[in-house]
C-alpha cells in the first residue's frame, strides 16, 4: 500500500464560507500544523492554502488508502466527527501518482480559477519552506515539490498560458482598472502582501496614486516608500478612511477589516468606492456592505469572472499538459528507480554470493591445485558472470516497475526461492521510497 496521498477542496466544490474555515489562519498556522499532523499520524504534511483552495500533500503510514485520511483531516480542521459520507463529500482525494498528477497540475496553473495563474507556484514554495522548517517535510515531500515548481517554470517560459490577464490578481486588478476610467482618483492597498504587492506595482506603473495602510506601520511604509506612496495605519484608517475611489484588500486577518462604521464613513466622501477583496476568510463585512448599497467583489466573484475566460486558453493549456505529462513520466521512473534501489543492490549481491561460494567449492576439490595468479583468474571470471547474470533480471524490473509499479515487482520476488524473496521483500519494506502504481480518486 502506497504512503503518499492529497485531499483537497477548491472553489469548484466549496463555498466561499467553507473555504475560510478550512483555512488555518496565519498568526496561527504553525501551532494548528503541528496539531493536525499529530492527531492524523501522517509521517509528513504540507498544507496548501491560497484564495481558492485549500490542499493537503502528505505521507501516510503505509497500511491506511490515502482516501480514508479524508475523515482524520476533517475531525482536524473542522474539530468534529463527520456524519456518514460527510468527509467524502467534502474532500476530493488523490494517492499515488494520481497525487503527483495532481500536485504538478495545481503548480502549473491548470486546475485554477484562472487558467495558467502563475502565483500558485510562489504559494506552493512558500508553503513548502513553512513545512521544512516546522519539519514536516521530509525527502519524498521535497522531491515533489521542488518537480511541481520546476514543472511551473518550464510552462511559464515554454508556453504563452500565463501571459497576460492569467491571475486572480490581474482579474481584480482588471475591475479596478475598469472603475478608474469612469472615476479617475487614488486607490487603497489595505493589507502588505504578494497581492497587494502586485497590484500597486502595476498600478504605480500608470501613475494612479496609492495609499498604503496596513496593521504594522513598519511594514504599510517600507511597501509605501517602493510605490512612492503615502501610507496609513490599519486603526486610523478604519476610524477616519481617507476618500478614495477604490479599494484592494488583501490582509492575513481571520475577522473583516472592514466593518459597518468604516464602510459607512467610506460612502459619506465621494460615493462608495470598488472594493475587491481578495481576503480569505474576507476582509470586508459582507452584509455590513450589502446594507449600505455596496458590492464587494469577493473572491467567489472573482473566481466566477476568472471562470469566463478560461476557454481563451485551452490551446496554450495543451502544451502546458504535454509537459505535466512529461513531467508524470519522468517523476515515476525516478520514485521507481528509488524504490528498486535496494532490491537490485540485493540481487547484485546475491549473485556475487552464489558465484563466491560456487569458486570456494572448486578451489576445494576439482581446483584445488590451482595457484594463486589461476584462482584470482577464476574469481574474476565468475564475479563478471554474476554481474552479467545479474543485469537481466535488473533490466527486466527497471522496465517493470515504472509501468506496472511496486505490485509487479513484489509478484516477481515471490517467484524467487524462498531465502532470496524474504532478503528482498525485506529490503522493499526498509526503502522509504515511494510507489506510484495506484490512481486513487475519492471525488
Amino acid at each position: 500500500m502506497e504512503r503518499l496521498g492529497l485531499i483537497g477542496v477548491s472553489w469548484r466544490t466549496v463555498d466561499g464560507q467553507m473555504l475560510e474555515r478550512l483555512t488555518l489562519p496565519a498568526e496561527t498556522r504553525e501551532l494548528d500544523l503541528t496539531r493536525i499532523r499529530e492527531q492524523t499520524g501522517v509521517s509528513e504534511m504540507l498544507y496548501l492554502s491560497t484564495c481558492n483552495r485549500v490542499e493537503i500533500l502528505f505521507a501516510g503510514d503505509g497500511s491506511t488508502a490515502p482516501a480514508e485520511y479524508r475523515t482524520r483531516f476533517f475531525e482536524a480542521l473542522l474539530d468534529r466527527s463527520p456524519e456518514v459520507g460527510e468527509a467524502e463529500r467534502l474532500f476530493r482525494a488523490w494517492g499515488g501518482e494520481g497525487a503527483v498528477e495532481h500536485l504538478l497540475l495545481v503548480a502549473a496553473g491548470l486546475d485554477s480559477a484562472q487558467l495558467g495563474e502563475h502565483e500558485i507556484r510562489g504559494q506552493l514554495r512558500s508553503a513548502h519552506e513553512l513545512a521544512r522548517k516546522m519539519g514536516l517535510s521530509g525527502t519524498r515531500l521535497d522531491f515533489l515539490v521542488e518537480r511541481a515548481i520546476r514543472v511551473a517554470r518550464d510552462v511559464q517560459q515554454q508556453t504563452g498560458l500565463m501571459d497576460g490577464r492569467v491571475s486572480i490578481a490581474e482579474v481584480g486588478l482588471a475591475a479596478v482598472r475598469e472603475h478608474l476610467v469612469r472615476r479617475p482618483g487614488p486607490v487603497a492597498l489595505v493589507g502588505v502582501s504578494a497581492m497587494t504587492e502586485r497590484c500597486g506595482e502595476q498600478l504605480q506603473k500608470a501613475g494612479v496614486p496609492l495609499l498604503v495602510v496596513n496593521r504594522s506601520p513598519k511594514r504599510a511604509e517600507a511597501l509605501a516608500d517602493r510605490l512612492q506612496a503615502d501610507w496609513r495605519a490599519l486603526s486610523d484608517f478604519q476610524a477616519q478612511p481617507d476618500s478614495v475611489t477604490a479599494i484592494i484588500l488583501a490582509a492575513g486577518a481571520s475577522e473583516p477589516v472592514l466593518r459597518y462604521p468604516t464602510l459607512e464613513r467610506l460612502m459619506s466622501g465621494h460615493g462608495a468606492p470598488l472594493l475587491v477583496d481578495f481576503g480569505v476568510p474576507s476582509n470586508v463585512d459582507g452584509e455590513a456592505a450589502r446594507a449600505l448599497g455596496m458590492s464587494p467583489l469577493d473572491m467567489s466573484a472573482i473566481s466566477r469572472r476568472a471562470e469566463q475566460s478560461r476557454d481563451l486558453r485551452r490551446r496554450e493549456a495543451i502544451q502546458a499538459r504535454q509537459l505535466v505529462d512529461e513531467a508524470l513520466v519522468q517523476v515515476r521512473r525516478q520514485m521507481a528507480e528509488r524504490n528498486l534501489a535496494p532490491v537490485l543492490s540485493k540481487i547484485a549481491s546475491r549473485y556475487r554470493q552464489t558465484a563466491d561460494q560456487g569458486v570456494e567449492r572448486l578451489f576445494r576439490k576439482e581446483l584445488k591445485h590451482l595457484g594463486a595468479e589461476e584462482r584470482r583468474a577464476v574469481e574474476r571470471f565468475a564475479h563478471n558472470l554474476a554481474k552479467r547474470l545479474a543485469h537481466l533480471p535488473s533490466v527486466g524490473l527497471r522496465a517493470l516497475a515504472p509501468e506496472l509499479g511496486i505490485e509487479a515487482v513484489e509478484t516477481f520476488l515471490q517467484a524467487a526461492d524462498e531465502s532470496l524473496a524474504q532478503e528482498l521483500q525485506e529490503a522493499v519494506s526498509r526503502e522509504d521510497g515511494f510507489s506510484v502504481s495506484v490512481l486513487e480518486d475519492g471525488g
